[in-house]
């Protein structure tokens, strides 16, 4: 999507992550939650975005966010005040059994911090990256503990958040168990979006 658009991509989780590594009070505060597979608090999420923000004044599109309802809302109070406000939220939909196979062939490269499928786009874990020729690793939260946690912060957190969205006519409903370029003709479909606009993933 991304890059069809010309969009930035802002992963909240990635943001975070370099707030962890470069050892901010904002990254301290959500290394707590996230080593325990737990949502970080939503002022430290909304805090992490506009910093992000602040860097970059293109087209976006967000990668697992908002997660709360607070977030949410939040969000849209800061998108107001930048006059950019979303253009869709894409819901995508998978089982929980796909959503396991997938997060359980994830590899992630150290460098220039893209996800990848083993099977898909690299042959194995020990390839380098197809994009940068970085080393390739396993979050360390992927495993089947963490992905527990995580579909039962989802039910409670992010459940709530699409029944937001959809009550403001936003929310688009994605398929998402076939190729990248099945489920991206779908995106384009369910949003008539073809160029670079703000817009919001999930």
């Amino acid at each position: 999507m991304a890059e069809h658009w010309g969009a930035a991509v802002v992963s909240v989780g990635d943001v975070l992550r370099a707030e962890i590594a470069a050892g901010t009070e904002l990254g301290r505060e959500a290394a707590r939650e996230m080593e325990h597979g737990r949502l970080v608090p939503d002022r430290v999420a909304i805090a992490s975005v506009e910093s992000w923000l602040d860097a970059h004044r293109e087209a976006f599109v967000f990668d697992g966010f908002p997660r709360t309802v607070g977030q949410a809302e939040a969000l849209d109070e800061v998108l107001v005040r930048r006059r950019s406000p979303l253009t869709a939220v894409l819901w995508l939909e998978l089982p929980v059994a796909l959503i396991e196979e997938r997060v359980s062939r994830r590899v992630v490269c150290q460098s220039c911090g893209r996800s990848f499928q083993v099977g898909l786009h690299v042959a194995s874990r020990e390839d380098a990256c197809p994009v940068c020729g970085g080393v390739l690793t396993v979050r360390s939260d992927d495993n089947s503990a963490m992905l527990t946690n995580r579909m039962e912060q989802y039910r409670a957190h992010t459940q709530p958040v699409m029944d937001f969205y959809e009550a403001k006519g936003m929310l688009r409903k994605i398929e998402a168990s076939g190729t990248p370029d099945e489920v991206f003709t779908q995106i384009e479909a369910a949003t008539g979006i073809n160029s670079a606009q703000e817009t919001v993933g999930r």
